[in-house]
């Protein structure tokens, strides 16, 4: 009887020494977790995507890289869409459109052509929804452009002589090229064809860009001037009253984007350093980004990629939120990725994914994937 009673003894004292520990432990994880901040994890296959939540302090959105894949092939050229990648892949005369999905990284063969028989793939330029590709072919030993539906593997010939193709309209629904001094408009769904603009013999296109609606069209010239020299011009050519109107007319544009509010992006170079310009109506405000080599906005026109250099001739991709832009207000940047010596082919779509091709120190080719 009296062991029961020693042993009905210590267990309460167990019991009450659980309950202090419990207790203690609750305090101790309470004191350590106070002021943290909240973190939250996102479980995105390959890798965890961490990001955390103050909202008294302004953080920059990081990246991940989803994917990295070898290639063994030189690529002509690639596009990234919303669940795959095309590529253009050349071999020995030969010239194969491939697809990788990429999520399953799978690998599949579109369409294939070579040298010597029915067609080469010269100029490329794929649709921004990746059904159609525009492309210089060997037909019957003779250059012509041609029309390649993807979807429907069909081709047609758009024209007997290769054409330079600038720009699609955000739908897929045509694109804008040119031939001899003529600016066309080729409507894909109709199958027409109509000359928008007829270029003076001083006058040379560059770039031209779609409205976000397809009504507009933004064209980036140049003219040549009496003493050698050249201006730059930008045209805004409105679909439904036929007509062109001058909206910025400077020196020394190399590029241009358009917002889907209409303003334009304008890289140009000034003082022996390339800069960036915001333009909407009379306004024109410089982005404090200098030693900019390129810029690029997905279809959607809500992520902007501009691909600068330092000193070491390090090239950085700078990721920016463009989505909510006003007039008011300046670019979000997100993100970068750094350490780059030099880049390929760089896509983005409308996934917030980007992606480009690098060699490494061997020559070895590889895919870079990220989620943006």
């Amino acid at each position: 009887m009296k062991k029961f009673d020693i042993f009905k003894k210590e267990k309460s004292n167990l019991i009450v020494l659980f309950c202090i520990v419990g207790i203690l432990s609750m305090i101790i994880y309470y004191g350590i977790n106070k002021d943290k901040e909240y973190t939250k994890n996102v479980n995105l296959s390959s890798s965890e995507y961490i990001y955390n939540e103050n909202k008294l302090k302004k953080k920059d959105e990081p990246i991940k890289l989803n994917s990295v894949i070898s290639l063994s092939k030189n690529v002509l050229s690639m596009k990234i869409l919303d669940n795959n990648i095309l590529l253009f892949e050349s071999e020995k005369g030969k010239t194969d459109i491939v697809s990788i999905d990429i999520k399953s990284k799978e690998k599949k063969l579109i369409n294939s052509s070579s040298t010597g028989k029915v067609m080469y793939y010269g100029y490329r330029s794929i649709s921004p929804n990746g059904e159609v590709v525009l492309c210089i072919q060997d037909y019957k030993n003779k250059p012509v452009t041609s029309i390649l539906n993807l979807k429907e593997n069909s081709s047609e010939i758009l024209e007997s002589r290769p054409i330079t193709i600038l720009s699609w309209v955000l739908d897929s629904s045509g694109f804008i090229y040119t031939i001899d001094n003529s600016l066309i408009y080729y409507d894909i769904i109709n199958g027409t064809k109509r000359e928008i603009y007829k270029f003076k013999d001083d006058e040379f296109i560059h770039k031209a860009e779609f409205s976000s609606d397809g009504t507009k069209l933004y064209m980036f010239m140049e003219k040549l001037l009496k003493d050698n020299h050249t201006k730059s011009i930008l045209l805004e050519y409105d679909f439904k009253m036929n007509k062109s109107t001058i909206k910025i007319n400077r020196n020394n544009i190399i590029d241009m984007e358009v917002f889907n509010n209409g303003s334009i992006l304008t890289l140009e170079h000034r003082d022996g350093i390339n800069r960036i310009y915001i333009n909407s109506k009379d306004k024109s405000e410089e982005l404090d980004i200098k030693n900019v080599e390129s810029v690029y906005l997905n279809k959607n026109r809500n992520k902007l990629v501009i691909i600068t250099t330092n000193n070491n001739y390090e090239v950085e991709i700078g990721i920016y939120d463009v989505k909510n832009r006003s007039e008011n207000t300046k670019l979000s940047k997100v993100g970068k990725i750094s350490g780059l010596t030099r880049i390929g082919s760089i896509s983005i779509n409308n996934e917030n994914q980007l992606a480009y091709l690098v060699r490494d120190k061997l020559q070895n080719l590889r895919l870079y994937i990220y989620d943006i």
